[in-house]
């Protein structure tokens, strides 16, 4: 089938795909959470693959990423264009059905994909795009169906090439620069992004992508991850306000009966007042008063600080 006449629905609706092309690929997360970094060729029906290549080289909507290496922030050094174009949406459609059918031990039903186009390239101006050494760990707020959200973790990585290979001087060589290199092996790994080549691991893993050294023609490539639900932070989160509205309740309950305590002495006070011994009485009601009101500086100082280290872990990521 012609690349041009080929639609989303003939890709999903065909016994191709159904049968054939998901049946084949039923061992690509197993062989991930054996720690396999998983290298496929032609992955996808060729038409398929040159379908998506097509819509990423007539996307117009991208966005550069620049970011230098930071270890404060945890920033890798990186810099490419990336989009979330139409090719994006329906490599994502094709994740999600890959995960219900070959996740196995990884609970494939409730991985979440998200998939981006990216584009490496490089030009007499500037190096050429990359990405430095890291891991893809990372967590992220998830949307629910119910509208409700809940923390995510990346689970598993991958990318799908969608370089030129129109002809045999077109196809990407080792010269051009843009490897994947996977540094969980010794030694370690170069994968050249070939057309329709699929990469796929379980995060975390350490790799990079090698800077683009061809000025002639662009990386294409779609990149993503399965994402898993993780109660890593949201249990913690709301443990750690439970007990802080608890300790809180402590401190307003310290600072009541350290107020009636005042109103008593204070009473005590007046009443002292019509006695013969009122000097005796002052100095002692003085002294009384001076220790409820270090109590109840105490117990206000103790207050701020904690509701200050609430806010705190609020803020935290």
């Amino acid at each position: 089938m012609d690349a041009v006449e080929f639609t989303p629905d003939d890709f999903y609706d065909s016994a191709l795909v159904r049968e054939s092309w998901l049946d084949r690929h039923t061992d690509v997360f197993p062989r991930a959470l054996a720690g396999e970094c998983v290298v496929v060729d032609d992955f996808l029906p060729r038409a398929a693959a040159e379908h998506l290549r097509a819509l990423v080289r007539a996307d117009e909507d991208w966005t550069r990423e620049r970011v230098e290496h930071d270890d404060y922030r945890d920033d890798v050094e990186h810099e490419f264009e990336a989009s979330t174009g139409p090719a994006s949406a329906l490599f994502t459609r094709v994740a999600l059905e890959l995960a219900a059918t070959s996740a196995d031990g990884a609970d494939g039903a409730s991985l979440f994909p998200s998939f981006t186009a990216s584009r490496y390239t490089r030009d007499a101006a500037r190096v050429g795009d990359r990405i430095g050494i890291h891991d893809d760990f990372a967590y992220a707020p998830v949307e629910l169906a119910d509208g409700s959200m809940a923390w995510h973790e990346r689970r598993f990585a991958a990318a799908l090439y969608l370089t030129a290979d129109d002809d045999a001087r077109d196809a990407w060589t080792e010269a051009d620069g843009g490897a994947f290199v996977d540094h969980a092996v010794n030694p370690a790994r170069a994968i050249l992004p070939k057309f329709n080549r699929f990469v796929c691991f379980e995060v975390p893993r350490s790799h990079e992508v090698r800077a683009v050294e061809t000025t002639s023609k662009p990386r294409l490539a779609l990149f993503g991850w399965w994402y898993a639900p993780t109660t890593l932070w949201t249990s913690t989160k709301g443990d750690d306000d439970d007990d802080d509205d608890e300790e809180n309740e402590d401190d307003d309950d310290d600072e009541e009966e350290n107020e009636d305590d005042e109103e008593e002495y204070r009473d005590e006070r007046g009443e002292d007042e019509d006695d013969e011994d009122d000097d005796d009485d002052d100095e002692e009601y003085a002294e009384a008063e001076a220790e409820a009101e270090a109590e109840a500086e105490a117990a206000r100082e103790s207050h701020v600080a904690k509701r200050s280290r609430t806010r705190d872990r609020d803020r935290s990521p």
